[in-house]
């Protein structure tokens, strides 16, 4: 089948859908930055990039230097000409590909229920997903090494913007290149891959990069994936699972079918064709379900929105010579589109909680009315965003932190990080930069060795201990938190948040072995011996052959951990077993604003010591539940406790503590 001509059919038509398709898969801002998580997220994503930082070696997160591209909706001030320029490039190559695919759709019910369902996407992730799709299926239905280029030159933005999308890029510039070469097609098989790896390395540099970071780059945005499955884990309820698992296996059958039926007695370079665009379409649609069900919540809309839209080319878009393909199990076709379509139409609709099937493409409209309101006016849009993104900032305005560390370099440890790009000082990161992202063993070195090295540790720290998802405060970074204890000391406190400064010749801290590891069973009560100083424990929850193979399709198995405090208090918290194998300090437990500050004062850690405190506690005893996948959860695991050599409490004055106990309990957020 050969690729027809954008404007060969029914130009007004192609106009009109074109148009359509760009307002509304265009995302414009419509949101500015607040003090949730987020927005401040996002905020600080430019930041980076504005001001130089490192991808890979300053930052450890899954976004590049074009981050920005995931997120197009916020405001932030930063870089937005740039932002809106490289938002509306891709909305507009989105629609062209929309369209050619389209038209490549024999049946004309499929390609407008096709057509339909790509504008009804409502999500970024949905709609990039999507975009790499399509132009995957324009690099195998073209022989041109102008589009060619072309097409590779988004794929590079889209790597800039998210390691997830480079891993993509890499499968399609792969397979595309193999299909070259089995068919000796020398120039492309060459051109593509040095296309590509040219406009990458160029544009990186172009973006401050270094050329040397790269592989820094890709290890990290390699280690923050994996700790991601398990530490951002949020379980769906059942019908959302029998949703997505129907809907996942009839588009596995549908690739299968369309892809594999007729492999027999075909040419070597026809099968690798099929071969490469089936493990293509297969890894995106992978790819999408792990992203919408890893964190179940809103999240599953990135998986039900692509698929929507995907399945009607998985079953009905040809590659050249396939033509009769078509003509061959009509009907089943229809059944699979059906059974993967309407659990993604129900799953889509349950998460918006729209209360009817109008409202959805009522959203859109508005939306795209309000796309083209701003692109007939952009310098005023600008105008009147920049009016709100003053005001929403004047709640992260930091007067008296801002006399203190102001000109000066400031790090964080925290999950609100907005205020950290809006006050008068250099925003200076630790490489998770969110304490709750630094999810396993390299991470978290990385975290306490930047604060460890006199050299790279600012001197002040913005410090708000906050977690998600219930998650057991005290594991979150729990390295660098003991590096904090032992080289910061509180200078006062504004807006719910500790301004801490760094002190000199802080001692070394280590770790001595107090008991020899021991075997336990889940549901077990276990005591916690009492140590004179402070106690870390290391929990070490070995993965099961079931475990693995189901945290590599789905998500792994999650863990509580129930606990009582020596003031006779229990709590259960998330446990993540990643950093949980590294350990944790339990004694005395830090996991709030307040004990913090507690742990700082002379006289309330000495009550603490004497049994005497109601600021400040310690675990006495635990045990673990599995609250998820049981089927697959470790019946046994390692417990082992050590003692922390070297950290001092109680650094602070009892006048000094009075009046910045005073300040924090006296500040009520809005």
């Amino acid at each position: 089948m050969t690729t027809t001509h954008f404007f060969s059919r029914s130009a007004f038509l192609k106009i009109v859908l074109f148009i359509l398709l760009f307002l509304g898969g265009f995302h414009s801002f419509d949101t500015v930055v607040s003090d949730l998580h987020d927005p401040g997220s996002h905020a600080v994503g430019e930041y980076w990039t504005v001001h130089g930082l490192h991808y890979g070696v300053d930052i450890v997160q899954n976004i590049g230097p074009l981050g920005f591209i995931n997120y197009p909706a916020t405001y932030t001030g930063f870089l937005s000409y740039e932002k809106l320029a490289v938002v509306g490039l891709l909305a507009i190559v989105f629609a062209y590909l929309t369209l050619e695919m389209a038209w490549l759709i024999p049946s004309n019910a499929v390609k407008a229920l096709f057509l339909l369902l790509s504008w009804l996407i409502t999500d970024t992730d949905s709609q990039l997903y999507l975009l790499s799709l399509l132009i995957a299926y324009a690099l195998f239905f073209s022989s041109s090494l102008r589009k060619s280029l072309t097409l590779i030159l988004v794929l590079v933005l889209l790597s800039l913007a998210k390691s997830t999308l480079m891993f993509i890029a890499l499968f399609i510039v792969c397979f595309s290149t193999l299909r070259h070469l089995v068919a000796r097609r020398w120039i492309l098989a060459v051109l593509i891959p040095g296309g590509y790896v040219f406009a990458f390395i160029a544009s990186w540099s172009l973006l401050g990069q270094p050329v040397t970071n790269i592989f820094s780059f890709i290890q990290a945005a390699l280690h923050f994936t994996a700790g991601y499955n398990e530490a951002m884990s949020i379980f769906e309820n059942p019908s959302k699972t029998i949703l997505g698992v129907l809907s996942l296996i009839a588009a596995g059958a549908g690739i299968a079918l369309h892809r594999f039926s007729q492999m027999r007695g075909r040419s070597a370079s026809y099968i690798a064709d099929g071969v490469g665009l089936a493990i293509i379409e297969v890894f995106i649609l992978f790819v999408a379900w792990k992203h919408g069900f890893v964190r179940a919540d809103d999240h599953v809309i990135i998986y039900f929105g692509f698929l929507a839209a995907a399945a009607s080319l998985y079953l009905w878009l040809s590659l050249p010579g396939e033509e009769t393909i078509l003509t061959k199990k009509i009907f089943l076709r229809w059944i699979l589109l059906a059974v993967i379509v309407i659990p993604c139409l129900i799953g889509f609709e349950r998460i918006y909680h729209f209360t009817g099937p109008g409202k959805i493409p009522a959203y859109k409209w508005s939306r795209m009315k309000e796309n083209a309101y701003i692109l007939s006016d952009i310098r005023g849009y600008f105008q009147k965003l920049d009016e709100r993104l003053m005001q929403s900032t004047q709640t992260l305005d930091m007067p008296q932190v801002n006399a203190v560390a102001g000109g000066q370099e400031v790090s964080y440890f925290g999950m609100l990080p907005a205020m950290m790009v809006y006050n008068h000082f250099t925003y200076r990161p630790m490489p998770a930069t969110i304490s709750f992202a630094a999810w396993n063993f390299w991470i978290m070195e990385k975290d306490a060795a930047f604060f460890r090295n006199d050299a790279s540790a600012p001197r002040y720290l913005l410090y708000n201990l906050k977690s998600t998802s219930n998650r057991l405060t005290a594991q979150d970074d729990s390295l660098a938190q003991l590096e904090l204890l032992q080289r910061y000391d509180i200078a006062l406190t504004e807006k719910g948040n500790f301004l801490l400064k760094r002190r000199s010749n802080a001692p070394k801290l280590s770790l001595k072995p107090e008991l020899a590891e021991k075997q336990y069973s889940l549901e077990e009560w276990i005591n916690v011996p009492p140590m004179n100083g402070s106690t870390w424990i290391r929990i070490d929850v070995p993965g099961t052959a079931v475990g693995k193979l189901l945290s590599f399709l789905y998500k792994p198995s999650e863990y509580d951990i129930e606990y009582s405090l020596a003031n006779g208090k229990t709590y259960t918290n998330k446990m993540i077993t990643g950093t949980a194998r590294v350990g944790f300090m339990i004694a005395p437990l830090i996991t709030t604003d307040a004990e913090f500050l507690a742990a700082n004062n002379f006289g309330e850690y000495a009550r603490y010591q004497a049994g005497q405190s109601d600021k400040l506690s310690r675990i006495v005893k635990f045990r673990l539940h599995c609250t998820h996948e049981k089927i697959s959860c470790s019946k046994a695991f390692i417990v082992a406790f050590d003692s922390i050599q070297g950290l001092g409490f109680g650094r602070m004055p009892d006048d000094q503590w009075q009046q910045i106990m005073t300040q924090f309990y006296s500040f009520v957020p809005n």
